[in-house]
């Protein structure tokens, strides 16, 4: 859920306001260094924006969301694949996560930029990096984005407190 991701209060506010109004980007950029929540506040919006089959969401196995791995699937080939795949009909809203997006392919960023540029009308795209530098301007202008930023000692203070207190 949004409250339990730690440190990220302006971000989790503004995303789950803009979830609420049905006005949320459908390309996002999450940037910060590792540890920091991008990826779980991409799997959060993936559950809030398929509400109805949120568990599925949150244990892999909701067909409309794809988590990528660029470091590992980041080839122009997995890019188009991808763009096939976005023509078939799922449940819901798609998501397509794309974590450590700064480690795929150029040929693949090219492939990726047209997909970004005009989404179908029920597909998000939520970018995830500790590099955004290493991005292409064209890829960065495409996105809403959040820099995400270490918590706070207060922050962690708070969030261990009521991790004592639940137990």
């Amino acid at each position: 859920k949004f409250e339990d991701v730690v440190g990220q209060r302006a971000t989790t506010t503004i995303l789950a306001a803009m979830i609420a109004k049905n006005s949320l980007d459908q390309v996002l950029l999450f940037t910060g260094v590792s540890g920091v929540g991008k990826t779980s506040m991409a799997r959060i919006i993936a559950a809030q924006l398929n509400s109805e089959r949120a568990q599925e969401v949150r244990e892999g196995t909701h067909p409309s969301v794809l988590e990528i791995d660029g470091a590992s699937n980041g080839s122009v080939a997995a890019i188009r694949d991808l763009k096939k795949d976005l023509n078939f009909a799922v449940p819901g809203n798609r998501v397509i996560i794309i974590d450590e997006v700064h480690s795929i392919s150029s040929s693949a960023f090219d492939a990726l930029k047209e997909m970004l540029e005009f989404p179908p009308a029920n597909v998000y795209f939520i970018l995830c990096t500790t590099e955004a530098h290493k991005l292409e301007p064209a890829i960065r202008h495409r996105c809403d984005r959040y820099n995400f930023k270490k918590a706070s000692v207060e922050d962690l203070r708070d969030r261990l407190n009521y991790v004592v207190d639940q137990e």
